[in-house]
């Protein structure tokens, strides 16, 4: 699991809210009855682009999120407490390996974070999601790119609002078709297009063979590493994740989950935590 705290810059240079994201045709928000609309129309709330300077990310790999969910509600109340309130929770590996059990959406929704979402049936996929803070006003945003997973939502910043992150949260499986890996690197390079101020992606990816400080691939040229790490110089985005995120026994430790922006200084602090129950990913 890791902690971020990101910022934007907006037309004058100064630092303001920013946002992580995650993509999905529909949204929803917590609801004490569990019942969950279609869509849901934004509730009046006083928006917070005035006043945050930056805001916290959670992010993580639940590798099953549902009975998970106690011990993070645990862990937002502890940040809370501590004055480190999170406004964006990105996860992915929703669903459960193993199985065909759908997960019911107010079994995963939180009090006061809008939701929004891709591929919650296991049959689907591993299952996205993201979670916004309501006074944050985020809305979807979707791509016609025919990656299998992801989720990307816009976040308004500054004063006026008119300036906007985008925030993209994803899942490749390792086991991802030739066809999905060429959708998810046209992807990135749409979503780098986008005239959105900032744009933050963060998630799973997958490419256990690239040194992020050499910015290097060990794998052939014409490999789907070596595409992908192209891509990545091409569209002169960060990678901020340096250390192993993911580690086993008797197995060489990895970095898997990567967070990328347009510029290094739009990370103010990246920190890792200990995972979600036993999951293997920090």
């Amino acid at each position: 699991m890791q902690t971020i705290s990101a910022g934007g810059q907006d037309a004058g240079g100064c630092r303001t809210l920013g946002g992580m994201d995650i993509s999905g045709p529909r949204a929803s928000r917590f609801d004490e009855n569990c019942e969950i609309p279609q869509s849901i129309s934004a509730d009046e709330s006083t928006s917070v682009n005035t006043r945050l300077q930056y805001f916290n990310c959670l992010y993580t790999n639940a590798d099953s999120l549902r009975n998970k969910m106690p011990e993070l509600n645990v862990r937002l109340n502890s940040k809370l407490l501590a004055k480190e309130e999170v406004h964006i929770i990105a996860v992915v590996e929703v669903n459960i390996k193993t199985g065909d059990e759908d997960t019911e959406l107010c079994e995963l929704q939180i009090k006061g974070y809008d939701m929004f979402y891709s591929n919650l049936s296991p049959k689907d996929g591993r299952g996205v999601v993201v979670y916004a803070k309501t006074e944050l006003e985020a809305s979807p945003v979707i791509f016609h790119e025919e990656f299998h997973e992801s989720v990307w939502i816009s976040i308004p910043m500054g004063s006026d609002g008119k300036d906007k992150m985008l925030i993209g949260c994803v899942y490749r499986s390792p086991n991802s078709s030739d066809v999905n890996n060429d959708n998810l690197l046209r992807l990135i390079n749409d979503a780098n297009n986008t005239p959105f101020s900032s744009i933050l992606i963060l998630g799973d990816f997958n490419f256990p063979h690239i040194d992020w400080e050499l910015e290097q691939a060990y794998t052939g040229g014409s490999s789907v590493t070596s595409r992908f790490l192209e891509t990545v110089k091409d569209n002169f985005l960060t990678q901020h994740v340096k250390a192993p995120t993911r580690g086993r026994c008797n197995q060489t430790p990895h970095i898997l989950d990567l967070v990328f922006t347009r510029y290094e200084e739009e990370i103010q602090h990246l920190t890792s935590e200990a995972p979600l129950g036993l999951s293997s990913r920090i």
